[in-house]
């Protein structure tokens, strides 16, 4: 087995690990290993994971490594989406419908109320290099802290990270102008309040000289 095969293995059989405990929508699941394979959104890592989890579980039972499907029938209703056809071809039924444990289901919403957010603190000012910072809930951090202390996620990302990057993509569609590196102003959105604050971002300037002699 080739390394690149051994991690997608890893991989999956992690991602079966977490959807026998907890529902994640695609984000919240492709999060679990943001750290992997560059370029692609964490809604598209989730979505592409389930795919990979269903051909897998289906395999282990088409070639009797999976006697018990309990395990599979949690899986397939934790995916939240995608797995309804072959939940229905095993179980003879729709799966329960589920929240995403993390964001309850309301990631959408939240990059939503931050793109609008910042867009009316902002107006006028859309040429002004800007970057988000989030406040987000502590039951919701809570929640993702315990998802990654259970499964020992090492490629996490928080789903702030993820909103701050996506609401940013909208604001640049938008005409603002997002900046991390040089930023003049900081937006800050807090999620369960709606309150929005903006600061002016201090530029520290660091000095280096050489002291020379006569030799």
């Amino acid at each position: 087995m080739t390394s690149s095969s051994a991690t997608s293995r890893q991989v999956i059989d992690k991602a079966i690990e977490i959807l026998s405990s907890y529902p994640l929508c695609d984000s919240c699941l492709g999060r679990a290993f943001s750290s992997l394979a560059t370029g692609l959104s964490d809604r598209e890592r989730g979505y592409a994971i389930k795919v990979a989890v269903m051909m897998e579980l289906d395999r282990r039972v088409k070639e009797q490594e999976l006697q018990d499907l309990s395990q599979m029938k949690a899986v397939l209703e934790n995916m939240i989406a995608h797995s309804e056809r072959m939940y229905e071809a095993y179980f003879g039924e729709k799966p329960k419908q589920k929240a995403c444990y993390v964001c309850q289901g309301k990631i959408d919403e939240m990059i939503d109320k931050v793109v609008k957010g910042v867009a009316e603190a902002l107006k006028g000012r859309e040429k002004a290099r800007f970057v988000i910072g989030l406040k987000v809930p502590k039951d919701l951090e809570g929640r993702e802290r315990e998802l990654v202390d259970k499964f020992s996620l090492t490629y996490y990302e928080p789903l702030k990270d993820e909103v701050k990057r996506e609401a940013g993509k909208r604001l640049a569609q938008m005409g603002f102008n997002p900046d991390v590196e040089r930023p003049e102003l900081e937006v800050i959105y807090d999620l369960e309040s709606g309150k929005l604050e903006i600061n002016e971002v201090r530029r520290r300037h660091a000095l280096a000289y050489i002291r020379l002699s006569r030799n």
